[in-house]
């Protein structure tokens, strides 16, 4: 019976150690993210795209203009808008924007005489 002790005790130590180490490793990896003092988080879903072309329609054409964006809502687009309050402003100078603008469909070809 000695013997058997003797034989599973370095067994039994790393079976130890290994359950220490599983429970360290899963209560660092629950620990909320540290964050600098005075941190406060804009909300996500706020944007406001400014500087950019905003085509709004075929007759009208915004330059150096604003779209902002509420989560998924294009709330307004204008020239001379000021940035809400806590929105993520992204400089699209330089740009044209087609609010809500989706193309399925794009043709390929270039035009021209087709072959025979």
């Amino acid at each position: 019976m000695q013997k058997t002790f003797l034989k599973s005790q370095p067994l039994l130590a790393m079976a130890s150690w290994s359950m220490v180490w599983l429970v360290l490793s899963g209560a660092a990896a629950s620990s909320p993210d540290l964050l600098p003092p005075g941190y406060e988080p804009r909300p996500l879903g706020l944007h406001a795209l400014r500087g950019g072309n905003i085509i709004v329609s075929p007759s009208l054409t915004l330059t150096n203009a604003m779209l902002i964006i509420e989560g998924n809502t294009i709330v307004r687009v204008a020239e001379d808008l000021t940035p809400p309050t806590g929105a993520r402003v992204w400089d699209m100078t330089g740009t044209t924007l087609y609010p809500g603008f989706i193309d399925p469909y794009v043709l390929t070809t270039t035009g021209g005489e087709k072959p025979q």
